[in-house]
């Protein structure tokens, strides 16, 4: 089995464990329904310093294979705790996209 198997098992096993139901909305295709890890915060690495930051936005991985598309800034995603848009996001180690979040708030009617 090669490095990249068993990087792939740890990653099915993490979202297994940890992974939560996802629509994700792109803008120019169908939605997708894929799983996710969700995180209120997060904490990243600077690619300038290589030191570990911490954001206050949301976050979601989510696993390339499950994402056939690059994501976009202004993609949707829905999640059971409210509706998010995507600001930014990057490669998160292999396999794995990080998806910067922004909550959507809707107007009460």
């Amino acid at each position: 089995m090669s490095v990249r198997d068993f990087l792939v098992d740890d990653l099915d096993m993490v979202f297994d464990d940890f992974g939560e139901d996802v629509e994700y909305r792109p803008q120019w295709a169908e939605t997708l329904f894929l799983s996710g890890v969700f995180d209120r915060e997060y904490l990243a690495l600077d690619p300038d310093t290589e030191t570990y930051v911490m954001g206050v936005q949301p976050a979601l991985r989510v696993r390339v294979a499950d994402l056939p598309l690059e994501p976009e800034t202004g993609d949707r995603v829905l999640l059971e705790s409210g509706e998010y848009e995507l600001i930014e996001y990057q490669p998160d180690g292999p396999g794995m996209w990080l998806l910067r979040l922004r909550e959507v708030r809707h107007a009460s009617a």
